[in-house]
């Protein structure tokens, strides 16, 4: 077989997309998703910690647009009375992926970028998780 340039571009993403598939059934700890792993997907629904957010926490839905930045400063937002904390992934660099609501994800100072289905489902948000992490 004749491996081609653009099937060794496009081969870690394929290899990253079946690890995802594959995780799919198992249970993930929420250890798993402080400590930054990849493997962790968001929750349909953001974290909460409870009613109260430091003083001066942006409205998420004045954060999260597609296409707008995320402030570098970002440590989390408020959704109707319920302060949803950062939830992050590291990457190799030192910088990390910021994700909202499953449906967002951005890096602090960052263009986000909003998908049509789940993040863990989606091709674009997978390959920069997986340069995050090369």
């Amino acid at each position: 077989m004749v491996v081609t340039r653009a099937l060794r571009t496009h081969l870690p993403v394929l290899a990253m997309a079946a690890l995802v598939v594959t995780a799919c059934g198992s249970q993930q700890s929420s250890a798993n998703t402080a400590s930054g792993d990849a493997s962790a997907s968001p929750s349909s629904s953001p974290t909460h910690t409870g009613p109260t957010a430091p003083p001066g926490t942006p409205d998420c839905s004045s954060v999260w647009t597609a296409g707008a930045t995320l402030p570098r400063s970002y440590k989390g937002c408020v959704q109707g009375a319920s302060y949803v904390k950062r939830d992050a992934i590291g990457c190799e660099s030192g910088q990390a992926i910021i994700r909202y609501a499953d449906r967002f994800y951005a890096v602090p100072g960052g263009t986000i970028h909003q998908t049509a289905k789940a993040l863990k489902g989606d091709r674009k948000y997978l390959a920069a998780v997986y340069r995050c992490r090369a």
